[in-house]
């Protein structure tokens, strides 16, 4: 990561090296696109398709698009109404296939957190939301969705503040079921993915950028 960073600042200002222009080689780098809030870029391990939410205004119908992984363009998209709201900026898929999504108060402008869950296919959009949510937000920037198939835990990741609920208890959490790890270090928090089949997880942060692993506390 730092290669990258000091890499792309240098392609920036001008002044790039053999070794930025050999570590930048590495990635492939697809044309300009309008993509909304990017950071709902989720991989459907079911179908190993790439889709985010191209909302690009409030005002917009909502759209969810695919990328294709060859081209690195948008191949389909389907447009659709919640009926609810507002679709929201983050999505996660499970191992199964299924997609959620969450909405609080960057969205809504309450202090409520909304959750929903469904399928997504180039034939339709379908998502329902849970009988219950949280009574509070965890944060007032929603940015992204984490979803760890090791332990069945959805996450939603706010600015300073990530909140873990279990997906086998959807719609039905106590408190003791929902997780809540605050800091304090005035970051932006951009993503959290997890490795497949592995309670390991990268979290992605931003000013600075960084990408950091994430350590399970053990007891003493």
């Amino acid at each position: 990561m730092a290669m990258l960073r000091v890499a792309a600042a240098h392609q920036f200002d001008g002044k790039m090296t053999a070794f930025d222009r050999q570590v930048l080689a590495a990635i492939e780098v697809g044309p300009e696109f309008t993509a909304g809030h990017a950071q709902s870029l989720a991989l459907n391990p079911r179908t190993n398709e790439l889709w985010f939410i191209s909302n690009a205004a409030r005002n917009q119908d909502d759209t969810i698009t695919r990328l294709n992984t060859q081209s690195l363009t948008p191949d389909a998209r389907v447009i659709f109404t919640t009926g609810r709201g507002h679709l929201g900026d983050e999505l996660a898929f499970d191992e199964n296939g299924t997609a959620y999504y969450w909405t609080h108060a960057s969205q809504l402008r309450t202090s409520r957190v909304d959750l929903y869950r469904g399928s997504i296919a180039t034939t339709g959009v379908h998502f329902e939301a849970a009988t219950e949510g949280l009574a509070n937000n965890p944060g007032f920037f929603a940015q992204s969705t984490g979803y760890d198939e090791a332990t069945g835990k959805l996450y939603l990741v706010a600015d300073e503040s990530i909140t873990s609920l279990p997906v086998a208890k959807w719609g039905r959490w106590t408190a003791h079921q929902v997780g809540e790890a605050n800091f304090a270090g005035q970051r932006e928090f951009e993503g959290l993915v997890f490795m497949h089949g592995v309670d390991q997880g990268f979290l992605l942060t931003n000013r600075g950028t960084e990408l950091m692993r994430m350590v399970v506390d053990k007891p003493a």
